[in-house]
């Protein structure tokens, strides 16, 4: 990385933008569980619903389903071990609501 003019700028960009390195190994795990999630439910789901005009339903159901499974993959692997929440007092109720509200975000988006 560049040295910065200044060394306080340059200790809060690194705060700011650095890489965490739980962050990083969240996010691959997220991802992959994610994806092999999505992959199951929907083969499970297109035997169950198995006509043409019913296809919506196996896509959303196993993105949301996914979509949960990475959300709380990359919350507790990148926020609990990643920035310490885990091993703070009532830490779960952080968590709980960083679940709570990526997870809706990323159901608003996957519907659009």
């Amino acid at each position: 990385m560049l040295p910065s003019v200044d060394k306080m700028l340059g200790d809060a960009y690194d705060l700011i933008f650095g890489l965490n390195f739980m962050m990083v190994i969240g996010s691959l795990a997220a991802y992959w569980v994610g994806q092999q999630c999505d992959i199951k439910i929907y083969h499970f789901l297109r035997g169950i619903f198995t006509k043409s005009n019913q296809r919506w339903i196996q896509k959303n159901v196993s993105t949301a389903i996914s979509q949960l499974v990475d959300t709380t993959i990359i919350s507790i692997i990148g926020y609990g071990v990643g920035l310490g929440w885990l091993w703070q007092e009532n830490s779960w109720k952080l968590i709980i609501g960083v679940i709570i509200g990526q997870y809706i975000v990323k159901i608003f988006l996957a519907v659009l």
